[in-house]
């Protein structure tokens, strides 16, 4: 409205004050339009990001990335149910101590590892094995937690290292803390630091992303394919022992071969020597002979051509008796020109096509 306003008054006055309110109008209008542009393409980059990701999903999704992600799955599981039998923990806390060991920045195969290593000293601590360097019962001593419950029978590992966490969640991070955590669980009892700092709730906290029962299928799975596997290669080298003797045949044979030509070129290597110099002799005397025929050849064709174009000549100048002639020599001798510009103009703009 404001911009009419503008417009009537230049025509009603045509001050310059007018004219001024109609030029601010126009960029108003124009900056507004640019703004448009810039939030389209802001746009079109989002719908862009989005329909590659769905492309992605849908790739992810196919028979192959199916297959490939559950057979990833398989495997994890099976892993899991490893790391059970490995530390007498159970796979659905062994996941959660995986979600809590990828927050800490560290993985699961180092906290398994942690807790074996503290399944021995906490085994040495209960029956007291003479083991010099176990140092976990001083460790436990000094944040106050035993190797045993009230009833007097020894702790799973992992239920320690939650009481372990309880303690390190509320301990400052500093020396104290890192020797504690290198006598529990060893050299590598430092990587677990930031996962422990957590505390117990946290950690138990977590969902469990794998169970018992998948984990015992995932197992079972894997042995059958194993088992497969195992059947295929014995089938293969059946076959491989049925075609030895023919393949140990055939070998033979090129090796024979193969010997018997180096033997005949041994033994006849004179007479070889002998066939190729003079192969060599009769190719250094023709060769002459062929460039002089060549030179023959040529020499052939460039009179031929010098004959045609004194025809040519002659017959040009036959027609360009008198005024009417010089005339007809300028016409063409123009057209030729206006051919060969032209040629030139197109070969240029073929060339800047190509390129551009």
């Amino acid at each position: 409205m404001a911009n009419l306003d503008a417009i009537l008054k230049i025509t009603a006055k045509g001050d310059a004050s007018g004219l001024a309110g109609l030029s601010a109008g126009i960029k108003g209008i124009e900056k507004a339009g640019e703004q448009a542009n810039r939030a389209l393409g802001g746009i079109g980059n989002i719908l862009g990001s989005v329909t590659g990701g769905v492309l992605a999903l849908g790739a992810g999704l196919s028979a192959a990335g199916v297959a490939s992600f559950a057979k990833s799955a398989i495997d994890a599981a099976d892993n899991l149910r490893d790391m059970s039998q490995r530390t007498g923990v159970s796979v659905e806390m062994l996941s959660k101590f995986e979600k809590a060991a990828a927050m800490g920045g560290t993985s699961i195969e180092v906290v398994s590892k942690n807790m074996e290593r503290l399944s021995k000293g906490l085994y040495s601590v209960n029956y007291s094995v003479n083991d010099s360097g176990n140092k976990v019962g001083p460790a436990l001593e000094r944040l106050g937690l035993s190797a045993t419950n009230s009833a007097g029978k020894l702790k799973n590992a992992d239920q320690v290292l939650l009481e372990i966490a309880d303690k390190f969640q509320k301990m400052p991070d500093g020396v104290e803390k890192t020797a504690l955590a290198i006598q529990l669980f060893g050299k590598a009892g430092a990587e677990i630091i930031p996962m422990l700092n957590e505390g117990r709730q946290a950690i138990e906290g977590l969902g469990a992303t794998m169970t018992t029962d998948f984990a015992n299928k995932a197992d079972a799975f894997n042995d059958s394919l194993a088992a497969t596997q195992i059947v295929f290669g014995q089938i293969g080298m059946a076959i491989a022992d049925q075609l030895l003797p023919y393949l140990s045949s055939a070998v033979d044979w090129i090796s024979r071969v193969g010997i018997g030509f180096r033997d005949y070129i041994v033994a006849n290597k004179e007479p070889i020597r002998q066939t190729i110099e003079t192969i060599g002799r009769v190719g250094a005397a023709l060769a002459p002979w062929v460039l002089g025929l060549g030179l023959v050849v040529t020499g052939y064709k460039l009179l031929t051509e010098a004959l045609k174009a004194a025809a040519i000549a002659k017959a040009a100048l036959t027609a360009l008796t008198g005024p009417a002639g010089w005339a007809k020599l300028a016409l063409a001798a123009g057209a030729t020109a206006g051919a060969v510009w032209a040629i030139n103009e197109a070969t240029k703009g073929a060339g800047d096509s190509t390129a551009a």
